[in-house]
């Protein structure tokens, strides 16, 4: 086994204590009554984000790091994708949620998550994954997706920054979470579009980087998509406003990208792995 496979397995044990932090983190938000103080609107959307959290990204993170420590590159792709949503999600509980017994937890989470992901991708041989994919891999439509994707929620949040800057005011989100900004416009326009541009741009020009990257993003994306659907449908039966029709929006780019991380991988031939500890063999030389 190469040493970079290696150093990848010791980043994968992270996967244990971030599995435990989130279970306390969104069994306690989901289980303690009135646990979260603040705005109505900020309170249910961390209810929210709890129960996705821990329903169905979890499970992802799980499944995508025992596959990724017994070799696959497929499943190292996603469980890196997962650790880039949590690094988000995690980064919101700690700046966005008001100081409660958990602050801490949420700070011992978002370590484990921005490390292990930093250790992750540094240790990632993204040279071999691009000699993965077969040679005629298709990248037009991944990255035009991707990119309309990119600019339509610049286009949302700024719709609503925009105009409140030019006369002065607050956005109503902002007003309603009752926070100093919104996190969420933050990370999305400086970190997190961005990377996904870069990811899709990379791809279409055929860059090393671009097709590992585009699997990771994807699998982030998909996360978001969810994260909101979830959201909304907890602020509808909160009584919030909401629009029902966006939570149809939402699951159906969540579908639309999950079709594509799945399309993409499907281009990328698999390591056979004969036995745990054991070194990753070829398909080409069974």
């Amino acid at each position: 086994m190469s040493e970079n496979v290696q150093h990848n397995r010791s980043w994968l044990w992270l996967t244990v204590p971030i599995a435990v932090l989130v279970i306390l983190i969104s069994g306690i938000g989901l289980l303690v009554p009135d646990f979260y103080r603040g705005a109505l609107a900020w309170t249910v959307q961390a209810v929210a984000q709890d129960f996705v959290d821990l329903v169905i990204v979890l499970p992802v993170l799980i499944v995508s790091g025992l596959l990724a420590y017994r070799g696959s590159q497929r499943g190292h792709l996603i469980w890196l994708g997962t650790l880039s949503y949590l690094v988000y999600d995690m980064v919101i509980y700690a700046f966005g949620v008001y100081f409660n017994a958990l602050f801490l937890v949420y700070v011992a989470a978002l370590g484990c998550c921005l490390w292990a992901l930093i250790g992750g991708m540094a240790t990632t041989d993204w040279r071999e994954i691009r000699n993965r994919f077969v040679t005629n891999t298709p990248v037009k439509l991944v990255s035009v997706l991707l990119l309309i994707q990119v600019v339509l929620f610049y286009l949302t949040w700024l719709k609503e920054d925009v105009p409140a800057l030019l006369s002065g005011t607050i956005p109503a989100t902002v007003i309603e979470s009752g926070l100093a900004t919104n996190p969420v416009h933050v990370l999305d326009m400086a970190v997190l579009l961005p990377a996904v541009a870069l990811s899709a741009i990379w791809l279409w020009r055929k860059q090393t980087l671009g097709y590992g990257l585009a699997a990771v993003v994807l699998t982030n994306v998909i996360f978001q998509c969810v994260g909101i659907a979830g959201i909304m449908i907890f602020s509808l039966r909160a009584g919030l406003p909401a629009g029902a029709e966006l939570v149809i929006v939402f699951v159906v780019l969540a579908i639309v990208d999950l079709a594509l991380l799945v399309w993409h991988l499907s281009h990328m031939k698999p390591s056979v792995v004969l036995k745990v500890g054991q070194a990753i063999v070829e398909p080409s030389t069974i």
